[in-house]
């Protein structure tokens, strides 16, 4: 699992660089170099983190819930009932959430994004910065971005709060209701007191695991959000492409004036300071 995790990181990770590799000269002029590091990095590690939830959380999650609510429905069918109703009531709860936060989350990935390209444009011409005397300038820049990000995540955690205590309210009252039909059917002598405790127990185990379900459908949508930027920019058409059955470049010589041309006409903090 692990080896083919690592190959999978491999292989996003190539596909995610040539894809940049062959882009042209203005789409570097419209992209921080660092911000799209950070997109790479989030796009190859996306797929170990969304298996390694699967396999460690959502996999245990589905066995406890199919194999309890297969016990509850041998021992007590008419059980079987209120725990079909919780799960589509947990699952609601969730799918709601996951929408209300929907633009909060967006906006935050955004900004992440913009404000790691940001970080390492500053840091890779800190000479630049010091040159111009700009360090509070870029550093209350950094700081009002950060508190913009802080902003809302505090909102999308709000919402986060008040649906977990919407699911515990739910899942307390179903353990409760649970817990009473099973004494009446005890009472009526449909189950024995050994029938009764195994039930209570994998109520238990089931309410766990629905419980457990938000918070790993929450890792797997951070992961997400981490690949988004490199999915979008890669779901972008390619501004310059070789024409079909073009010939291959042959270069013999290269002029020093060219490479220097070239060096002269890249964009950098000195032009932008310049302008100020």
């Amino acid at each position: 699992m692990f080896l083919h995790e690592m190959r999978s990181e491999t292989d996003l990770t190539n596909k995610a660089v040539r894809f940049l590799l062959d882009q042209s000269y203005s789409f570097y002029s419209d992209h921080k170099v660092g911000s799209l590091a950070g997109d790479v990095n989030g796009f190859s590690k996306s797929y170990s983190n969304v298996a390694d939830i699967i396999s460690m959380t959502i996999s245990q999650v589905i066995i406890n819930f199919i194999f309890s609510v297969i016990v509850i429905a041998v021992l007590s069918p008419i059980l079987l009932l209120p725990a079909i109703l919780v799960t589509i009531g947990v699952l609601s709860l969730v799918y709601r959430s996951l929408n209300l936060r929907a633009p909060f989350r967006n906006e935050r990935k955004l900004r992440r994004s913009k404000l790691s390209g940001l970080t390492a444009d500053i840091l890779g011409n800190s000479v630049l910065v010091k040159m111009f005397a700009a360090e509070e300038f870029e550093a209350k820049k950094i700081q009002h971005d950060h508190e913009k990000i802080s902003q809302l995540f505090t909102k999308e955690n709000a919402i986060i709060e008040r649906e977990t205590r919407y699911r515990f309210s739910l899942l307390y009252s179903f353990q409760a209701l649970t817990l009473l039909l099973g004494i009446i059917v005890f009472h009526n002598g449909a189950v024995s007191i050994a029938a009764l405790i195994f039930m209570v127990t994998y109520f238990g185990r089931l309410s766990d695991s629905l419980f457990t379900l938000g918070p790993a459908i929450k890792q797997i949508e951070q992961t997400f959000i981490d690949a988004s930027p490199m999915i979008e920019i890669m779901s972008e058409p390619t501004e310059v492409i070789d024409a079909p059955n073009a010939n291959e470049l042959n270069v013999k010589k290269v002029k020093s004036a060219l490479i220097a041309l070239a060096f002269l006409t890249r964009p950098t903090h000195m032009q932008v300071y310049s302008r100020i």
